[in-house]
């Protein structure tokens, strides 16, 4: 197996009881696809309860929804931990561990002088890019970063609710660090390697997520533009830019076309070389479906709409400082949403945590009716 190989790793494992493993191996699927159900539905189920709340100028829950922000981001955090071990074989006892874990590190957190959105975003992009570059189990066995075999959605690489985890997670890391550093030129090396390293740790020899390596690509060049040039640039050089983009989106293709274990992406590519251009409008009509299909179809649907709305009333609210990185944020969420057929759970994730951060910030007055 070649050490660039994406996916579970596939071994040969002798055993006395071949079917008592094979049943073993399918009960821990059918358990993670069930854990997946639990957590997706708890955060779609806050986006409703957060909006509901901010429609109803309910100031005394804010505290409430605040803690609960916390709790999924940090659960998140949680979940990519556990994926170490194999205690989803036992669901009470995953979700026992998991949820007082949670609970408990999120209730030590909240009464004191620390950033937790910031802390443990940092720790789970820390998390993210151990896991693809030395042991992508443990993406695999955590919830957000689980591929459901069973569905057929995608066999390898990383998901669109993790993709969308890890590129929310660097914005907001990048900024709670650059608040420690003190050196501007330090800050410009960080802030290269911040976003480039997402570029490479979604191309295709490693997360193999074409959509998610897309948007990667624009927000490493929004980053280079705003905090390294310092918006230097005139137009020619935002164009400059653009064809930097493109040139590591081609570089990516090139070397995933000579690879022995090619992407889906270079793979659908030849197909269009080899069948023509009915073989892009095809896909272009399936990819469209998926998306327009899980957009309006519930849970994921209403949690958007609770979601615009909870933007659309924040965003009315005084005291919202950090508007470079809210654009920036919400900027992502869309090209994610885009650019992926289900790019609507990367986008929940995505303004999940932008939301989180407003809540945070405190000092939110609700918007008169």
């Amino acid at each position: 197996k070649s050490p660039l190989a994406i996916g579970n790793r596939i071994e040969i494992a002798q055993r006395q009881n071949n079917l008592f493993h094979a049943r073993s191996i399918f009960k821990k699927t059918i358990n993670m696809m069930i854990i997946v159900y639990i957590f997706h539905g708890i955060v779609c189920l806050l986006q409703i309860y957060s909006a509901y709340y901010i429609y109803k100028n309910k100031k005394d829950k804010f505290n409430n929804i605040d803690l609960y922000n916390n709790l999924i981001i940090i659960n998140i955090f949680i979940s990519l931990l556990m994926g170490i071990s194999s205690l989803h074989i036992n669901i009470a006892l995953y979700l026992l561990i998991n949820l007082l874990t949670t609970y408990i590190i999120t209730m030590f957190i909240m009464d004191r002088a620390i950033n937790p959105i910031g802390l443990f975003s940092t720790l789970t992009y820390i998390i993210i890019i151990f896991g693809i570059f030395f042991k992508p189990e443990i993406l695999y066995n955590s919830y957000i970063g689980f591929n459901n075999l069973f569905y057929g959605f995608r066999y390898y690489g990383l998901n669109n609710g993790i993709m969308g985890v890890l590129l929310v997670s660097s914005i907001i890391s990048y900024f709670f660090i650059r608040e420690l550093i003190p050196n501007r030129f330090v800050d410009k090396v960080v802030c290269f390697c911040y976003f480039m390293m997402n570029i490479v740790v979604l191309s295709a020899n490693y997360g193999a997520n074409t959509g998610g390596f897309l948007t990667a690509i624009v927000l490493f060049l929004i980053m280079v533009y705003l905090y390294i040039l310092d918006k230097s640039f005139n137009i020619s050089g935002i164009f400059t830019l653009i064809f930097i983009g493109f040139l590591i989106f081609a570089t990516n293709m090139y070397f995933d076309y000579f690879s022995n274990e090619k992407s889906h992406a270079i793979n659908f590519l030849i197909r269009i070389k080899t069948l023509g251009l009915s073989e892009f409008v095809n896909m272009f009509k399936i990819k469209i479906e998926e998306l327009i299909k899980l957009t309006i179809v519930p849970p994921f649907g209403i949690a958007i709409v609770s979601q615009i709305y909870s933007l659309k009333r924040l965003s009315e609210m005084k005291n919202i400082s950090f508007k470079m990185e809210t654009n920036i944020i919400l900027a992502i969420g869309i090209i994610a949403f885009i650019l992926n057929d289900t790019g609507v759970i990367a986008f929940i994730y995505i303004i999940h945590y932008l939301i989180s951060l407003w809540f945070q910030q405190g000092e939110l007055h609700p918007p008169r009716s």
